[in-house]
């Protein structure tokens, strides 16, 4: 293989000189005057040149055991957190054609916005559908259309922070 800049730059690294151990690899005693010019072009086996370059980095020490020990308890924490919060069922439901289907209706009907505040889409606020009566007996896209507004994000939380008791059952 003919060395060329690449594996010289690559040979250096962040360093401006050569290693005496990366010299000796290609036969010569040492650093020399113009040794770059001499060696650019020249011949070497593929096995020397991949050993020249690899000289520069040698291989580093992987983390230590208690290093490991720690990101493996770190690792088990986080996803014991994550499998021992459960996520709601009903949060499913909302993610299917039928209710988003649903959802696209309300929007359009409320002109894509919150029937509070006014704001909408234009204003850069997000929207919600909210159920004004919740039945846990039918699915959320089976609720009759007059039992569904448009809230923008931080009405539809105020809305939901307002409910102390459950709300009656109306049909």
């Amino acid at each position: 293989m003919r060395l060329n800049k690449s594996h010289l730059k690559r040979a250096l690294g962040n360093s401006s000189k050569l290693l005496s151990s990366q010299f000796k690899v290609l036969g010569y005693d040492g650093p020399f005057k113009g040794y770059k010019t001499e060696l650019i072009g020249r011949e070497f086996a593929d096995e020397l040149v991949y050993e020249f370059i690899r000289l520069r980095d040698p291989p580093t020490p992987g983390p230590s055991k208690k290093q490991v020990r720690s990101k493996k308890l770190k690792r088990a924490k986080r996803q014991f957190k994550k499998s021992s919060t459960p996520k709601k069922k009903q949060d499913d439901k909302y993610l299917t054609p039928e209710w988003i289907e649903v959802r696209n209706k309300i929007y359009r009907r409320d002109e894509y916005k919150c029937v509070n505040c006014g704001k909408g889409k234009s204003d850069g606020v997000r929207l919600a559908v909210h159920h004004l009566v919740y039945n846990r007996d039918v699915e959320v896209w089976d609720v009759p259309d007059w039992y569904l507004v448009t809230l923008c994000k931080p009405c539809h939380t105020t809305e939901h922070s307002k409910r102390l008791a459950p709300p009656p059952k109306l049909f």
